[in-house]
């Protein structure tokens, strides 16, 4: 189902997804297999409530700042099982394809605008802005299928390689510094380095200075 309101398109599948011509995106995308069928089931429920909720709730601004926080707690349990990584494939903790994915993404300046990503042994985040009239939708499309098909010259059994639907989220006005410093510190909150310039699989475009050292 598609319903188109202004500037906004929203999808719905399994979970929503929204469009706005111009916005910067937050997107995780991970690993087919990662979450139990009983955990991710749940989830989508709670996530379909509260995208109603959050529809029911344009014209109360209190009510809107309350489904945005409640959307970052269930965006927050949603990560923390992945950075656990006590269930499921982690293929991407073999360098060779975390280097594909690394490249893949790098190679996608013509139709958009990546500020940062990093790539964790079972999942990935990424912060940009598509370029017109390419959308968030068409980016990650394209980074999956390329990315999915080199990994896959490298160990056939994992396909499917890629969970089809991401979670994504349209970045509102103050939250872009928070989200760079969450996607540029996750694999240091996961253990997995001391330092997040440690860690090999994460890219921040030139222009922006990151964390403080």
């Amino acid at each position: 189902m598609k319903i188109i309101h202004g500037d906004t398109e929203l999808r719905r599948r399994n979970l929503p997804h929204l469009e706005r011509r111009g916005a910067s995106y937050f997107i995780t995308w991970r690993l087919a297999g990662t979450i139990p069928t009983e955990l991710l089931d749940k989830l989508r429920f709670q996530t379909r409530a509260l995208a109603g909720r959050a529809e029911d709730s344009r014209n109360d601004s209190k009510k809107r700042e309350q489904a945005a926080a409640e959307h970052k707690r269930l965006f927050a349990q949603f990560d923390r099982f992945l950075d656990a990584g006590n269930t499921g494939p982690k293929f991407l903790a073999d360098p060779r394809m975390a280097e594909i994915v690394l490249n893949v993404v790098k190679d996608q300046t013509s139709i958009a605008s990546i500020d940062c990503f990093t790539v964790m042994p079972n999942h990935a985040h990424i912060l940009f802005t598509p370029i017109a009239p390419h959308t968030a939708r068409d980016v990650m499309k394209r980074i999956k299928q390329i990315s999915a098909y080199r990994c896959l010259k490298i160990d056939r059994s994992a396909s499917p390689f890629w969970e089809e639907e991401n979670y994504d989220h349209i970045v509102r006005e103050g939250e872009w510094a928070r989200i760079l410093i969450y996607i540029l510190q996750n694999p240091v909150v996961a253990g997995l380095c001391k330092h997040w310039r440690d860690w090999p699989w994460t890219y921040l475009a030139e222009e922006f200075p990151g964390l403080p050292e």
